[in-house]
């Protein structure tokens, strides 16, 4: 997920729902390139 609010106040939304990552906006390429590969390894 990627949000301009924090990671805490969305995170606490999403308790148990599968939420794999977090990024906050605004963000670099680099940074979502890092989330995509860490997704891939979970899988």
């Amino acid at each position: 997920m990627y949000s301009g609010f924090s990671e805490h106040e969305v995170t606490q939304k999403f308790i148990g729902k599968g939420l794999a990552g977090f990024i906050q906006k605004p963000y670099k390429l680099s940074t979502l390139r890092d989330a995509v590969m860490k997704l891939d390894e979970l899988e």
